[in-house]
């Protein structure tokens, strides 16, 4: 059984990753409405935020593999 600090402790993680994720988007959009990137820039830089991180391959990503 997990206890409910524990869950609050999760609930808490998820919410500031997901909070450090807008910021990092919303920096990315106040750049690319300024003209400071290009449309292909922040599009990338947005999708990288989104995509599996730096130490995942292909094969690793449910789907991807063939499975």
């Amino acid at each position: 059984m997990i206890e409910k600090g524990s869950c609050d402790d999760l609930d808490r993680d998820v919410a500031t990753k997901y909070t450090k994720l807008e910021e990092k988007i919303q920096s990315l959009w106040d750049k690319y409405m300024g003209n400071e990137v290009t449309t292909s820039h922040f599009l990338k830089s947005v999708s990288r935020l989104y995509g599996p991180s730096n130490n995942m391959t292909a094969d690793l990503v449910v789907g991807l593999s063939g499975e």
